[in-house]
């Protein structure tokens, strides 16, 4: 921060330019903060649970097929929204995430014998 405040002084980037801390893109932000282990962390975080939602879509049972088609959309937003925001900075952010991934792997695992048993019963 310090360097982008000394070039600012010089006039060799536009002065605006220091009030950002943070270059607002997941991918950018993992990267140059964590390294490759770093982005790599990011992108196994969001992928492994895309490929386990893509899966489900093929179980018959039209409730874990649901499940998958909301992961599927909740996973490709925070990808696509990932390269405008650094959206897992954000504590809400990533406990809605982590909150809706756990309850939708749920439904997409829950044991096959509790779909015979009545609830009342």
């Amino acid at each position: 921060m310090a360097e982008v405040k000394k070039i600012s002084k010089e006039r060799r980037v536009f002065p605006a330019i220091v009030s950002y801390d943070h270059p607002h893109n997941d991918y950018l932000n993992s990267l140059s903060s964590q390294g490759f282990l770093g982005i790599a962390a990011y992108l196994t975080g969001l992928v492994y649970p895309l490929f386990l939602f893509v899966k489900a879509l093929a179980q018959g049972d039209k409730y874990r097929r649901a499940a998958g088609y909301a992961g599927i959309i909740m996973v490709l937003g925070l990808l696509v929204f990932g390269m405008t925001e650094t959206m897992f900075t954000h504590s809400i952010v990533m406990s809605w995430y982590v909150t809706f991934t756990a309850m939708l792997m749920a439904i997409i695992f829950r044991q096959k014998d509790t779909e015979t048993h009545d609830v009342g019963s």
